[in-house]
């Protein structure tokens, strides 16, 4: 998840040019040049250590944007959109659940197609909005509008554990040439995942499934 960075308002003057989803990012770091706010979202180069990047394949996903309850516009309603491109930065808008009255389709390399229908959520004005403040809440959802997550699953065998291999054991470390030494008790505990030649860790699986988020306007499972 994210907070948006920018206020957001899809309206139809704007459907021939991008519309992005801006991440909060940090106070400290304006540019965003080391904090990138959306990078957990799909279709980011996460780079992963040096010389390791992700190359994700062309696709698209859909986030919903979540107005707080004091938002001074359409307040706890959400925003449907499906974007198709990453940067860590911000998200492209694809498409937007919008109401029947702005509805434009865009023209190759313009804007946002404006749909009253998105994945299987047609637009209800009691629930939706195209007005976001900035610090509304962005997350992952499915085509469906239900919140998407991701839980780690752990096999046989796929953990290390270090507990008890050593304990309470005395060490001594010596400085300045053994004139000073430090003497004291360590005792080894924690777990790792098992990883193989080739730094895989095998029994060790993510899962994607669909939850929920207490006290919003999302649909549930």
């Amino acid at each position: 998840m994210a907070r948006l960075g920018a206020d957001l308002a899809i309206v139809t003057a704007s459907y021939n040019t991008a519309q992005y989803i801006y991440g909060g990012g940090s106070d400290y770091d304006a540019n965003d040049i080391l904090v990138k706010p959306t990078k957990w979202f799909p279709q980011y180069a996460y780079k992963f250590q040096a010389g390791v990047t992700l190359s994700p394949a062309a696709d698209s996903f859909y986030v919903a944007i979540i107005n707080p309850p004091n938002a001074a516009v359409d307040p706890n309603k959400y925003g449907f959109y499906k974007c198709n491109a990453n940067d860590g930065v911000k998200l492209t808008i694809e498409s937007a659940l919008v109401d029947g009255t702005t509805v434009v389709a865009h023209a190759a390399g313009a804007g946002p197609s404006l749909v009253t229908t998105l994945g299987s959520v047609a637009w209800n004005a009691a629930k939706h909005s195209n007005t976001h403040a900035t610090n509304s809440l962005v997350v992952l959802v499915g085509s469906d509008a239900v919140p998407l997550f991701t839980s780690l699953i752990l096999g046989a065998a796929s953990a290390r554990r270090g507990y008890g291999a050593v304990r309470n054991g005395r060490a001594v470390q010596e400085h300045e040439g053994g004139f000073v030494r430090d003497v004291y008790f360590k005792t080894v505990f924690g777990q790792a995942p098992r990883t193989n030649r080739l730094g895989r860790a095998p029994g060790v699986l993510t899962l994607q499934h669909k939850g929920m988020y207490a006290g919003t306007p999302l649909p549930t499972p």
